[in-house]
């Protein structure tokens, strides 16, 4: 038998939220960066609108760091291991 759980977090566990970058020129993951210039370069898409939508698909929501205190986050952290 193994020792441990591996556990992956994606944020939804400690009450994280996607983040809201107000910029392209903010985001990092490539796909999203080639979907924005498809989509407002290519096919003439409002750039708002798309920001909009990347706010809820973009995988850099996961690359953000925990909110909260340091303190607070690592305490939660520690009950949900159990």
């Amino acid at each position: 038998m193994l020792q441990g759980t591996p556990y992956i977090y994606q944020g939804e566990e400690i009450g994280m939220t996607n983040v809201a970058f107000e910029s392209i020129d903010d985001y990092r993951d490539i796909e999203t960066l080639n979907i924005y210039r498809e989509l407002v370069d290519e096919k003439g898409l409002d750039p708002q609108g798309v920001l909009t939508i990347l706010h809820a698909k973009s995988r850099d929501n996961a690359r953000t760091p925990c909110s909260g205190t340091t303190a607070g986050t690592l305490a939660l952290l520690w009950d949900l291991h159990g």
